[in-house]
């Protein structure tokens, strides 16, 4: 999810370049308030999700990424 204001053009062209494998969708509008509402303390806000995609684990940092796999 992208939850900062950016130039729509670049960031379609840089999905289709990373081929991400997950849904990418923009916030429309409102995106501080959509964030607030969302509890994103920072960005990037990472999520970790399982293989059916439920999330595992949010707002981690980096470091913690091989760990929380791992578990």
């Amino acid at each position: 999810m992208q939850a900062a204001r950016t130039d729509e053009t670049a960031f379609r062209t840089w999905v289709r370049q990373v081929n991400i494998p997950l849904p990418i969708g923009v916030i429309a509008a409102e995106e501080a308030k959509t964030r607030a509402a969302w509890g994103v303390k920072s960005l990037p806000w990472l999520i970790l999700t399982d293989r059916d995609h439920v999330v595992v684990a949010e707002g981690l940092s980096i470091d913690e990424v091989d760990d929380k796999i791992t578990k």
